[in-house]
């Protein structure tokens, strides 16, 4: 209960004698009140009339016989406090619907993996090797899925992790993409591995696998270093 409390909205008016401490600090004020969640408010519950002074802090509610010295309370900007909540709303709509599109996804790729598949692994959990327990997390390149043996042939990445951030921002930028970072031997494992969470973290398909390598290879200059001036 303490993430909902009350909260006051001042719309501050001409001045006036404060009625408490006689101050000239003091202005007529309209008053919306509303019941807020953390910092979203959930709806109005009263509007009301007040005296608001900076010199002795206080509110005072009032009942006047006319109102034309009160502001006006415009209800858009009523309407702009309550317009988050919504918004809000759609916005975790959508994050979870992306979400559950995601999880679908990876369970499409982990009932049929392919060759060329990267996965982000817990590698000291599927090979057990006590000097992994300091790098545990690796990315894999799938090589071969055997159909027939229910088995898939993986290389590891050269690189290795201590952490799952780490990985993560490789695995995001496609640091995959240079062969050179992965081992020439390779590890057999059973398909059913690719349906362990704990052992296969995540899945990626590069529709279009490029040879990142090969290409920076085959990129021309047109310069040559003789052609490039010399300072003198």
């Amino acid at each position: 209960m303490l993430l909902f409390y009350y909260k006051r909205d001042l719309v501050r008016g001409d001045n006036v004698e404060c009625p408490a401490c006689k101050s000239s600090h003091c202005s007529y004020t309209s008053s919306v009140n509303y019941i807020t969640f953390m910092i979203l408010p959930i709806f109005p519950i009263s509007h009301w009339h007040c005296y608001s002074c900076l010199n002795c802090l206080k509110v005072i509610k009032t009942q006047p016989d006319s109102i034309e010295h009160y502001p006006r309370v415009s209800k858009i900007r009523v309407f702009n406090k309550f317009i988050g909540i919504p918004i809000a709303i759609v916005i975790f709509f959508m994050v979870q619907v992306y979400n559950q599109s995601l999880e679908r996804v990876q369970q499409q790729f982990r009932l049929h993996p392919q060759k060329n598949d990267v996965l982000f692994i817990n590698n000291f959990k599927i090979t057990a090797e006590p000097r992994q327990v300091l790098y545990p997390y690796r990315i894999a390149k799938i090589t071969k899925v055997d159909v027939e043996d229910q088995t898939l042939s993986f290389a590891l990445s050269n690189l290795r992790y201590k952490n799952m951030s780490r990985v993560k921002r490789d695995f995001v930028v496609q640091r995959y993409l240079f062969n050179s970072y992965f081992d020439e031997k390779e590890l057999k494992v059973p398909i059913k591995t690719m349906f362990d969470e704990e052992k296969v973290i995540k899945i990626n398909r590069p529709f279009e696998p490029l040879d990142v390598e090969n290409l920076h290879g085959d990129v021309e200059f047109d310069k040559s270093f003789e052609e490039v001036p010399r300072i003198k």
